[in-house]
């Protein structure tokens, strides 16, 4: 689990508590983090700390018969002007429900996208591996040029081709 601020755990951890409760605000999140990530592409942060972009925001909440629990959080939350933290109380969120299922998110970077019967093979390595069950997020990074490298709870294996070579080329010059 990465560091997160006081603020963002809080909220994230307030969300969890009364989503694990009711399972219709779980689903709710999901659709509204959806909205908040659109409506950040669309505006630039300076457009988003007027307080009319907070009303259009709300409305637009509002519009979408979420639960008073979330329409809640999210005034609170424009009010403050806090709109920004908004994505990383949704990430933590999301780590706090994986945990609470005993699952770990890795963060796999490969030269080319990874196939789901891949994904499943590196899932279920990580898992006989670490006892843990797994949940693969895949990015793409061209510059590994081949392999990959995996990350998650400060664990980092490296079996990319481009660490491979500079690992050949530090043994090279010693």
């Amino acid at each position: 689990m990465v560091f997160v601020d006081k603020l963002i755990c809080n909220y994230a951890t307030a969300l969890f508590k009364v989503s694990s409760s009711n399972p219709d605000i779980s689903r709710q999140l999901g659709s509204l983090k959806v909205i908040i990530f659109k409506i950040q592409e669309k505006y630039n942060e300076s457009v988003l700390m007027h307080s009319y972009s907070y009303k259009a925001i709300l409305s637009c909440i509002e519009a979408q018969n979420f639960s008073p629990v979330i329409i809640n959080l999210i005034t609170k939350i424009l009010r403050k002007k806090r709109i920004k933290i908004l994505p990383k109380v949704f990430e933590y969120f999301e780590e706090l429900k994986l945990s609470a299922k005993d699952t770990i998110i890795a963060q796999i970077s490969s030269a080319l996208p990874l196939n789901q019967n891949e994904q499943n093979e590196l899932s279920s390595y990580l898992s006989l591996r670490f006892n843990k069950k797994f949940e693969i997020q895949n990015n793409c990074n061209r510059s590994l040029i081949g392999g990959v490298k995996v990350e998650f709870d400060g664990f980092l294996l490296d079996s990319s081709v481009k660490h491979k070579l500079q690992e050949l080329k530090k043994y090279i010059n010693t």
